[in-house]
């Protein structure tokens, strides 16, 4: 599961490229897997999030700030956030500044493999992981790394999607070759469900929950944008689901 096939550096490169391209179709929330609008999606990540005022947060993975802006004006925490593109950085502080929020949101280029050199232990009242885990050479540092800096009493939220399992070999051979295309073409890592699983149950935390999503995807945006940038899953073969999305979230002892 954790076969290491690019480095942070690629992600890095890859973010810097692409960024405006993301943006183009998506907006500042760079989120693939969501309902009709960016108020619903919002809305459904803060029930799971449970964010409170006053707390202090990292968002992992954070791209341009577009999920952290609402979740601060909306619950008047306080947010860090770290991405490994310094386009994405430097984008994501233009928007804090124009909105008068640098007091509440941190943003900085940075490399969330080593988030224990960057961030001091047991300072944070959550972390989360908004479609970014994936992008991870070692998903399973990531989260020991998380682990450190998180609070005791303090969360780990991941939102991502795993690679389906099949029974019929067939299938199974069509799933890996669109994971594969998936991996190639967006710097990915899908991951495979159970051994996530199992390591984050080997840590000292309590696993609250594996869940799917309440709300219904919409592949619009997700589509727009594969169609625009030349971006082939299935090789002209029909649309089948490859991956199954889940959220999960466990709290530190």
């Amino acid at each position: 599961m954790f076969e290491k096939s690019f480095s942070a550096e690629d992600v890095r490169r890859y973010y810097n490229d692409w960024n405006d391209r993301y943006e183009k179709s998506y907006g500042n929330i760079i989120q693939a897997f969501r309902p009709n609008n960016d108020e619903a999606l919002i809305e459904d990540l803060m029930i799971s999030l449970n964010l409170k005022m006053g707390h202090h947060y990292l968002d992992a993975g954070c791209g341009v700030a577009g999920a952290s802006i609402p979740f601060v004006q909306k619950t008047n925490c306080q947010i860090s956030g770290i991405t490994i593109s310094d386009e994405q950085a430097k984008k994501a502080k233009q928007a804090i500044r124009s909105l008068g929020l640098e007091s509440k949101i941190n943003v900085m280029q940075g490399d969330y493999h080593h988030l224990s050199d960057l961030y001091k232990t047991n300072s944070f009242d959550g972390v989360f992981f908004l479609e970014s885990l994936g992008h991870s050479y070692a998903p399973e540092k990531v989260l020991s790394e998380a682990y450190k800096i998180v609070k005791p009493g303090g969360f780990v939220y991941i939102k991502d999607f795993y690679i389906r399992e099949s029974s019929d070999k067939q299938m199974q051979k069509r799933i890996k070759k669109v994971i594969d295309n998936i991996n190639r073409y967006y710097k990915y890592q899908v991951m495979s469900l159970n051994p996530l699983i199992s390591h984050i149950r080997k840590m000292d935390v309590k696993l609250d929950f594996v869940k799917s999503f309440d709300f219904q995807d919409d592949i619009r945006i997700r589509s727009d944008f594969e169609t625009k940038n030349g971006i082939v899953l299935f090789d002209g073969q029909a649309e089948f689901m490859p991956a199954d999305w889940y959220e999960i979230k466990f709290t530190k002892f």
